[in-house]
């Protein structure tokens, strides 16, 4: 506390012995000090240092409405970058509380009716409350369908109509227009996500009602009725996405290689159904029904005479003789009815629309990737010392070629199916190589570029800097300058005060004294001896000084 009340005491001595001119244009200095220091903190602490919303992406939609939010609260310390913003981190509150109250906060995902419901009365009509839930569902589905790849915003219509007569039938039909991203043109599986998700998001409408519309190019999409997904994507939507899937399949396969290009043709049967069905023959027979008929007759008669008349007349008769006269009739019948039939084995083949006929694949390898290979095979120096680069032969690079290009090929037809027509594999599988341009790193900025940069960037923090800087050079130079002035005058003042002050023994030690301070000696200089003197006896420096600033020249 002590230090505190000399360095403000010697401060109070300083400011008071200089001119009105030099007090105001220290003050002035001071005050710019002040200003500038505390202007350079609060940019500091205030500049657009961190994202909005913890870095969250929005959508080239909402940020208009945000800026304006923003502008209408007089916000404008912010940077958009992309599709993020960044704010001052003390003041993300404002930010936050500017976009909610000018209704600019992002939506989230049914958002927008779920607002509507709340914002619906009980005296409303039906029929109102329809039509702001109709167009909340409309807003909805168009923020969902421009969030997809590749569509950068998107407007969906819909409407009900209902049809006269003995049946009415409620009719739903719906348009979407959609900006692609760049320009493009619609990619197909795209068309038919957003014809199918408007269809299933509104009730009553199928997805060959919904039309969708290139805000660029101004094609019209249709589907046709009771189109199986597989036909809506079509068939050269399908040979895409074989072509995508061989050749993705074929570059992880030869991932090992680097810069290595691969391109895959698929042809395909335009087909889009087909039912083989194939009967084979067994030569064995097999019997199929077997009828088998079986009747036997048989008579025996008994003993009697003679039949007729004979035997009926007056005749005497032997009455020992016992021989009979006996018939006997037997008969027998088998019958047997097989029914045969061929043996045979029916395969039934249902195959699904677009089957693959074959897949040719182009390959093409730089040839450095032959020069690494040698690198790699060669023996590393057992001493550990860097050997002298060396080049390999033509003839040793050209066996490597070979050697590699046979690998390649041979992994790559373990990939492939077999061809329908019979084509020789070796055929579909075509393998190149191509010299590979070095590429020329771009040079980085220098010194000058970098310093010039962070110049443009920070000049208003470098400026407030710099001011402040000399403000402080310029009040230490007119303090130290106001001091050096005091030494001249007090040597003029020495003198009058010497010969004004003889009365007493304490005038006369002043007297002493002053004249010891003004005369100097040889080796000493008035500083010195003006601190000696200070040092002896304070109160009769402190008297000659007063007397000094009291009387200047």
């Amino acid at each position: 506390m002590d230090f505190m009340n000399k360095a403000w005491d010697q401060l109070r001595d300083v400011f008071g012995s200089m001119t009105p001119g030099a007090r105001i244009i220290s003050a002035l200095l001071l005050a710019v000090v002040v200003i500038s220091l505390g202007y350079l903190f609060r940019y500091s602490g205030l500049g657009p240092d961190c994202y909005l919303m913890n870095g969250e992406y929005f959508t080239p939609a909402d940020i208009p409405a945000m800026e304006a939010a923003f502008a209408a609260k007089g916000l404008n310390n912010y940077r958009v970058e992309g599709t993020r913003i960044r704010v001052p981190r003390a003041q993300q509150d404002k930010y936050m509380a500017a976009l909610a109250e000018g209704n600019a906060l992002p939506y989230n995902y049914l958002d927008i009716l779920e607002r509507t419901l709340k914002e619906s009365s009980s005296f409303e009509s039906r029929y109102k409350l329809e039509e702001r839930m109709k167009v909340a569902l409309q807003k909805e589905l168009s923020r969902v369908i421009g969030q997809m790849a590749g569509v950068q915003s998107a407007v969906v219509m819909f409407d009900r109509m209902t049809r006269g007569g003995l049946q009415r039938e409620t009719v739903t039909t719906a348009g979407v227009a959609v900006k692609p991203v760049g320009g493009q043109e619609l990619p197909d599986n795209i068309v038919r996500s957003i014809r199918y998700y408007v269809a299933r998001s509104i009730g009553g409408l199928k997805p060959e009602d919904v039309v969708v519309t290139n805000m660029d190019t101004g094609a019209n999409y249709y589907a046709s009725p009771d189109e199986d997904p597989q036909n809506a994507a079509g068939f050269y939507a399908v040979k895409r996405s074989w072509d995508s899937y061989f050749a993705s399949q074929v570059r992880t396969a030869l991932g090992y290689v680097p810069g290595i290009l691969v391109s895959c043709n698929v042809e395909l049967d335009p087909t889009r159904s087909m039912t083989q069905e194939q009967v084979k023959l067994d030569p064995k027979v097999v019997p199929l029904d077997v009828t088998e008929d079986s009747r036997t007759r048989q008579s025996d008669g008994g003993t009697g005479g003679r039949v007729g008349y004979v035997a009926q007349g007056n005749t005497p008769r032997a009455l020992g003789n016992n021989t009979p006269s006996t018939p006997t009739e037997s008969e027998e019948e088998t019958r047997r009815t097989e029914r045969n039939a061929v043996g045979q084995t029916v395969v039934r083949q249902e195959t699904a629309g677009y089957p693959i006929k074959k897949v040719s694949v182009s390959v093409a390898v730089p040839t450095s990737y032959f020069r690494k290979v040698w690198l790699q095979s060669q023996p590393a120096d057992p001493n550990g010392a860097a050997a002298a680069p060396k080049e390999p032969t033509t003839q040793y690079l050209d066996k490597i070629r070979t050697d590699e290009l046979a690998k390649i090929r041979t992994h790559v037809l373990t990939l492939l199916p077999q061809a329908q027509d019979g084509s020789d594999p070796n055929q579909l599988v075509t393998i190149t190589d191509f010299v590979d341009m070095p590429t020329v790193k771009p040079t980085p900025p220098g010194i000058g570029e970098q310093v010039l940069e962070f110049v443009g960037q920070y000049w208003t923090t470098l400026g407030l800097m710099g001011l402040a800087l000399v403000s402080l050079v310029v009040l230490r130079s007119t303090v130290q300058s106001r001091a050096e002035t005091v030494a001249p005058v007090a040597s003029a003042n020495a003198a009058a005060v010497a010969a004004t002050e003889n009365e007493g023994a304490e005038e006369a030690g002043k007297e002493s004294k002053g004249k010891k301070l003004w005369k100097g000696s040889d080796s000493k200089s008035l500083r010195e001896e003006l601190a000696e003197l200070v040092a002896e006896d304070p109160e009769t420096a402190a008297n000659i000084l007063k007397t000094w600033i009291g009387n200047p020249v």
